[in-house]
């Protein structure tokens, strides 16, 4: 949706001003190891901008290059990730309002004692909201427990041994489950 969204308006601000944009796109399709490839690549055709989705994109791209202008969104900690201050590297978080959604579960569930965590250790935005949460669920007399995953693979089968203790699942902003949530929510059964 945010690469949908973005080249839609800049193709209507063409249109408007009468130019045309080029697009090249490049999917790592939520493959850690396709990442620094995608990057390189757009990178050796020396486009007039880089619009970087997600975190890893973002700080992979941010990291090499200081001459073409960098643009990211989807990044939840920009300044964690190093993206902050550099003369070439623009963007938007998405850090998510995780208090709130944490008072949201408790209104939801009133009776709510117990939430579970699953997130991917390797995605810090993760990492970072799930700190946010513990804080919150420790305010609010909520006890918590850490189901991380580290690869796709793993995602079932550790869904399947949150068990019944928990009251609910929270899952922040993270990219690999959310492109896996169709394999969290079967496998939350």
């Amino acid at each position: 949706s945010a690469a949908e969204g973005f080249t839609e308006r800049l193709e209507d601000w063409a249109n408007e001003q009468g130019k045309t944009i080029h697009f090249e796109e490049r999917n790592a399709n939520a493959t850690a190891s396709n990442v620094a490839p995608s990057v390189q690549s757009a990178i050796a055709n020396q486009p007039d901008l880089i619009y970087a989705i997600a975190t890893p994109c973002a700080v992979n791209a941010a990291g090499n290059t200081t001459d073409i202008p960098v643009l990211y969104t989807a990044v939840t900690n920009p300044m964690g990730e190093g993206l902050v201050g550099q003369d070439n590297v623009y963007g938007t978080s998405d850090m998510n309002p995780v208090a709130l959604q944490i008072e949201l579960i408790k209104d939801l569930i009133p009776n709510a004692k117990k939430i579970a965590f699953l997130f991917c250790s390797s995605e810090t935005n993760s990492v970072v909201q799930v700190g946010m949460a513990k804080v919150q669920c420790a305010l609010m007399k909520i006890d918590t427990k850490d189901f991380a995953v580290s690869s796709a693979s793993e995602i079932a089968q550790v869904v399947a041994s949150i068990g019944e203790d928990f009251d609910a699942i929270y899952i922040p902003t993270d990219n690999m489950l959310s492109n896996s949530i169709s394999t969290v929510a079967s496998a939350n059964t």
